[in-house]
């Protein structure tokens, strides 16, 4: 939770996201190094355009724990109009 609050906030601040959402006690199951491993994650979601990609990937991939952390975008097919246009001014620098 601490890395998560830590990252979260340097994303806003660097207007690099205009919102961070953090889920606790995500649990996954995966391989890595040829062993399966179960571990109790936190998601983090990061709200931002296709403009603030690029930045938002290299801020969490310069200060992640994980060497190899997720970070995937999802497209928004629709946002009401005062959402969109309040995330763009949060993410003018």
């Amino acid at each position: 939770m601490d890395e998560a609050r830590s990252l979260g906030r340097h994303l806003v601040e660097a207007h690099l996201a205009g919102c961070v959402n953090i889920i606790p006690n995500m649990e996954s199951i995966y391989m890595w190094n040829g062993a399966l491993c179960q571990e109790s994650e936190v998601i983090l979601i990061a709200k931002t355009t296709s403009e603030k990609m690029a930045g938002l990937t290299s801020g969490v991939m310069e200060r992640h724990s994980y060497s190899t952390p997720c970070v995937a975008s999802i497209q928004v097919i629709h946002q009401n109009q005062g959402y969109a246009t309040w995330l763009r001014e949060c993410l003018s620098d």
